[in-house]
């Protein structure tokens, strides 16, 4: 990472899928959720390190053993590195970034913008979901069965006129 960054910004932007400002705001919220010591047996994985090889793994879709050969991390290290950089993403940024809601005056600016910006009157919210394919666990082989005919969990979210996520649900079954 410290190669790419003095070298070409763009080039920066391209791996991660954002500039290197947002990056270095995203990395000072979630540093200290997502910090290892090392040890006496190997170095850790610095939280940098850490959000570049999730954010190239959101942004492109690369199969972990593919992240494991560019980034030299092993395969398991790699799905609990994600998974971490996830949940403290999550935690960090919901209450801040990721609010619904609450009085009656806020949802009336809600329908108000969508009126104004989107001549959709008395619309609180745009939702959309996907069905994202899993490999069903072994306990709950039909329980992630959809109508697609194959296993999945479904992501759901509810957007305002701005296109600010208000709402989201992810894992429920297929």
């Amino acid at each position: 990472m410290n190669k790419m960054e003095p070298e070409d910004p763009n080039e920066f932007c391209n791996f991660v899928g954002m500039d290197k400002s947002c990056y270095d705001k995203l990395l000072s919220f979630i540093s200290d959720n997502i910090c290892h010591k090392d040890t006496v047996m190997k170095e850790s994985i610095s939280p940098s390190g850490r959000l570049a090889v999730t954010l190239r793994f959101l942004a492109t879709g690369e199969s972990y053993k593919s992240l494991s050969f560019l980034h030299r991390i092993f395969v398991p290290s790699i799905s609990h590195i994600i998974m971490q950089v996830c949940t403290a993403i999550r935690d960090v940024l919901k209450d801040k970034y990721l609010k619904a809601p609450t009085t009656e005056r806020e949802w009336q600016l809600t329908a108000d913008m969508f009126d104004e910006l989107w001549q959709f009157p008395n619309c609180l919210g745009a939702m959309d979901g996907k069905h994202v394919a899993i490999a069903a666990p072994r306990s709950a082989d039909s329980l992630y069965y959809n109508y697609k005919k194959f296993n999945s969990i479904v992501l759901l979210a509810i957007v305002d006129a701005k296109y600010w996520f208000s709402l989201i649900d992810i894992g429920c079954n297929g």
